[in-house]
C-alpha cells in the first residue's frame, strides 16, 4: 500500500503540479468508507490501475462509477469517493488552466463534471492504461505516465500567456487581489479576463478565489488538526469564523467539523497511512 507523492519530470513540471499515488488494500470483512472530497481549485486527470471509483455527488446522491482514466473539471460542490477493496488510483493534478490548453475542451463545460479520458485522446490513453494496469512498480507507473505527458505536451500548442501566470499567483500566493488588477496583469480588459477565465477554469475569477481560501483552510486542518477553528479561519484570510462557515456550506455542503469527523474515518485514516 502507498500514500504518496510524485513530482514529475523536470521538462514537465509547467504542465503537471504532482502526481498523487494512493494504494488502498482492505480486509473483505472491514466496512469500507468513503473520502469526502470537498472541492480544490484543480483540474485533473485520473488514471486507475487496479479496481473501481464510485463517485458520489453530495448535492443530489447520484453515483456513478469513474471510467479508467478520467478528466475531471473544476468542482464547485464536494463529492464522496467510494472505492474497492484492492484499489490504485493516480491523481494528476495539471496546473491551472493546462487541461484546456491540452484538449480544448471550454472548462465550463466540466464544471462539476468529468468524462472519459479515452474519448478525448483515443488511442494514447489506452495504451497508457494498459500499460499502467501491466505492472505492480509505482516508479514505473510514475514513468509511464511521464513518458504519457512528455509526448502529449509535443503534440499540443503550449506557448505560454500572461493569463497562465495569474492563475498560478492566484493558487500558490492566495490574497485578495482585485479583479481589475488580475485583468492587467494578464494583459486583457476585466471583461476579456472573465471570458478567458471561464475558458480556462469554468468559473469566475471570485468562485475561483473563494475555492482556494475554502482549500486554504481545509489544509491547515489537515496539517495542525487541534487548531482552532477561528485561528485557521484568519490564517486563511477570512474577516471571521462566520465567513468560513458559509463557505464550507456552499462548497462541502457541511459544517467544518462535520466534515473533518466523516474526513477521520476516510480509507488512508482508517489504515493509518498519510503522506
Amino acid at each position: 500500500m502507498i500514500f504518496k507523492d510524485f513530482l514529475p519530470v523536470l521538462p514537465l513540471r509547467e504542465i503537471v503540479e504532482v502526481y498523487h499515488l494512493r494504494h488502498f488494500i482492505f480486509s473483505p470483512d472491514l466496512k469500507l468508507t468513503y473520502k469526502p472530497y470537498p472541492p480544490r481549485p484543480e483540474q485533473c486527470i485520473m488514471f486507475y490501475p487496479r479496481g473501481v471509483e464510485t463517485m458520489e455527488k453530495v448535492t443530489d446522491g447520484i453515483k456513478l462509477a469513474r471510467p479508467r482514466s478520467t478528466l475531471a473539471g473544476q468542482y464547485t460542490n464536494r463529492i464522496n469517493r467510494h472505492t474497492s477493496a484492492d484499489f490504485i488510483i493516480i491523481l494528476v493534478v495539471l496546473r491551472p488552466g493546462v487541461l484546456h490548453k491540452l484538449t480544448g475542451i471550454p472548462m465550463n463545460e466540466l464544471i462539476n463534471n468529468d468524462v472519459d479520458a479515452e474519448l478525448v485522446f483515443p488511442g494514447s490513453v489506452q495504451l497508457v492504461n494498459q500499460r499502467l494496469s501491466s505492472t505492480a512498480s509505482y516508479q514505473e507507473m510514475i514513468a509511464i505516465l511521464d513518458h504519457f505527458f512528455l509526448e502529449l505536451a509535443k503534440r499540443k500548442n503550449l506557448d505560454s500567456h500572461p493569463i497562465e501566470a495569474v492563475l498560478n499567483l492566484m493558487v500558490e500566493k492566495p490574497g485578495h487581489y482585485s479583479l481589475d488588477w488580475l485583468a492587467r496583469q494578464a494583459c486583457f480588459s476585466t471583461r476579456q479576463f472573465e471570458r478567458k477565465f471561464n475558458d480556462y477554469i469554468g468559473i469566475s475569477p471570485k468562485v475561483f478565489n473563494r475555492i482556494i481560501r475554502f482549500n486554504q483552510s481545509y489544509q491547515l486542518r489537515i496539517s495542525y488538526p487541534q487548531k482552532d477553528w477561528l485561528s485557521i479561519a484568519i490564517d486563511a484570510g477570512y474577516n471571521d469564523y462566520q465567513h468560513l462557515v458559509k463557505d464550507y456550506k456552499d462548497f462541502a455542503q457541511s459544517t467544518p467539523n462535520l466534515l473533518f469527523s466523516e474526513e477521520s474515518k476516510a480509507p488512508e485514516r482508517v489504515l493509518g497511512l498519510q503522506n
